[in-house]
């Protein structure tokens, strides 16, 4: 079964021990009304990959830890939405617990998930005493206090905050949790895991906070601006958008290194891989605060380091071979491992000669009185000598139109 049935199965189950007879109605029925539908369940999807590339010898215990981990998850976001704290009238799209069933049993609910997690672990673990000893340890520290999510709520009522302290006990508690456990429930050291889950926790605050700044409530389902509202300490307010954007990447880089040896390293490295691109898939407004336009001389000045994307728009043309291999070495060393390269270029002929384009082109250098049309064929061939992969010509409308050729570095 994928990881998604596996979660929601487990979560059934466990949700299954709150409506014996003798609960108060109300409660249990806001019990489920916390927890499903779900959002994107990463932390317990995590914990599952982890007991996967550990051997996963125990499923049922795996899932009971899913399960625990993603009800102490809603019951944080049940707390976070209280007056007290943001005051929020939406979570994944629908009215928060509190707006629907009153502040008391919101606050009762958020109790009673904290409270069913480790009870679904103690019914789970007669199959393992020992590991599910380790299970309700791990999870009960980066719960409570110094080092879990109470601390991170806790640190928003403090005059002076340390930003990264912050961040691993509010965010980063639960991500550490998700990889300690995933290898807790298949027996291993989870020691060598925690930098992994403290890193993925990182950059998932650094882009919630970005998202925070830059996103609507429509796109979020959920309510925007919140950080600067209740002056929150946030990854924006210190380091600017661009700042936050590129102290992300070099998070996610160092997750993917961070990752121990085992038999499903590759695999748990695709799936970090897969949750870097979509914490990066931020607001359109972000894209532009990305932007920076270089003045300089390519050919006295060095370019600027960090940026994720070059864009080369009518350069090559203008200038000989040697001037633009030497750019494109530049272009390299500036950009980071995964950084992209687009060349935008009046590109001649090439795989997709079509006449018209190669005149209107050709009468557009003679009215510049310079340069000369290359071929998309003849910019790869200069990409690939500068090492950059993943070379590929996107196909574009023609006639009267300037050509792309984009480029990764490895």
């Amino acid at each position: 079964m994928a990881f998604d049935g596996r979660i929601d199965q487990a979560l059934q189950q466990a949700l299954a021990l709150t409506r014996r007879d003798g609960a108060p109605p109300r409660l249990a029925e806001a019990l489920p009304f916390a927890v499903f539908p779900g959002g994107a369940r990463v932390r317990p999807t995590i914990l599952m990959s982890v007991a996967q590339a550990c051997g996963d010898d125990r499923p049922d215990l795996t899932d009971a830890a899913a399960a625990a981990l993603e009800l102490t998850h809603c019951a944080s976001l049940v707390h976070d939405d209280l007056p007290a704290f943001d005051d929020a009238d939406l979570r994944r799209g629908k009215p928060t617990l509190h707006r629907a069933y009153g502040e008391p049993l919101a606050v009762l609910s958020g109790d009673a998930l904290i409270v069913l997690a480790f009870e679904t672990l103690a019914h789970a673990g007669t199959c393992a005493p020992d590991r599910a000893l380790g299970l309700i340890a791990t999870l009960a520290s980066r719960t409570g206090v110094p080092f879990g999510i109470c601390a991170g709520q806790g640190w928003e009522s403090e005059t002076q905050v340390n930003l990264q302290v912050y961040h691993r006990a509010k965010t980063g508690a639960l991500f550490i949790a998700a990889t300690r456990m995933g290898a807790q429930a298949a027996d291993h050291d989870p020691d060598p895991w925690e930098d992994l889950g403290a890193l993925i926790g990182e950059a998932f605050q650094v882009a919630d906070d970005l998202k925070d700044a830059l996103g609507s409530p429509e796109s979020l389902g959920k309510p925007a601006g919140q950080d600067a509202a209740h002056h929150r300490p946030s990854a924006v307010a210190s380091l600017g958008v661009a700042g936050a954007m590129r102290h992300m990447q070099d998070i996610l880089s160092g997750a993917i290194a961070s990752i121990p040896a085992c038999p499903g390293e590759a695999r748990l490295a695709q799936m970090v891989l897969a949750y870097a691109r979509r914490l990066t898939d931020l607001p359109a407004a972000a894209l532009a605060a990305r932007l920076t336009i270089c003045p300089g001389s390519f050919r006295t000045d060095s370019l600027p380091p960090g940026a994720d994307t070059i864009s080369l728009i009518r350069v090559l043309y203008d200038h000989p071979d040697e001037t633009v291999d030497r750019l494109l070495a530049a272009v390299h060393a500036a950009l980071p491992p995964g950084g992209m390269v687009l060349v935008s270029e009046p590109m001649s002929g090439g795989d997709r000669p079509d006449p018209a384009t190669d005149v209107y082109f050709a009468v557009y250098t003679l009215a510049m009185q310079t340069g000369r049309t290359r071929t998309a064929a003849d910019i790869a061939a200069r990409l690939t000598a500068a090492g950059f992969a993943g070379v590929a010509v996107p196909r574009a409308p023609r006639p009267f139109v300037t050509s792309a050729v984009t480029a990764r570095k490895a």
